[in-house]
């Protein structure tokens, strides 16, 4: 059967509709619903976080972590960028400790660069220089522990 050849639907005359009416709203319902509105989580304020773990940012947000999670979705966050910020923070802390010559300077200002894009741009995907000093640094790490002392 087609849809043009349907038949419509017919009410007896002597039927009578009862909408229900939108029941009033509170005034304190009113004051909750401008109390959530004032609870939306900036991007600033999601960014200040970005240096903590996600179950500590969102405690520090006083929010749950399912709640944190939907707030980055909304912002098109797709991972927490936590670890890529902290492996960048600890390749800095590992050039400290070397010598200070022009190009472990240089090395720490990119670093720095490349640490604050992250903290803008959580999305930022990491350079292929800063992947293989990152790899160069986990084989230095292994060889110290592998050493006798």
């Amino acid at each position: 059967m087609s849809l043009q050849k349907s038949i419509p639907l017919q009410l007896p005359k002597n039927a009578v509709l009862k909408l229900r009416a939108r029941p009033k709203k509170s005034p304190q319902h009113v004051q909750h619903r401008i109390a959530r509105i004032d609870r939306v989580l900036s991007l600033e304020k999601l960014q200040s976080v970005y240096e903590c773990p996600i179950s500590k940012a969102a405690a520090r947000l006083n929010i749950g972590v399912t709640v944190l999670k939907k707030y980055c979705r909304w912002y098109s966050i797709e991972r927490w960028p936590y670890r890529k910020i902290h492996s960048v923070d600890k390749l800095m802390d590992q050039l400290n400790e070397l010598e200070d010559d022009e190009v472990v300077a240089e090395v720490k200002q990119e670093l720095m660069v490349i640490r604050e894009r992250l903290l803008c741009d959580p999305a930022l995907h990491l350079d292929e220089k800063v992947k293989r000093l990152r790899q160069a640094a986990f084989k230095y790490q292994y060889k110290q522990r592998q050493q006798p002392a």
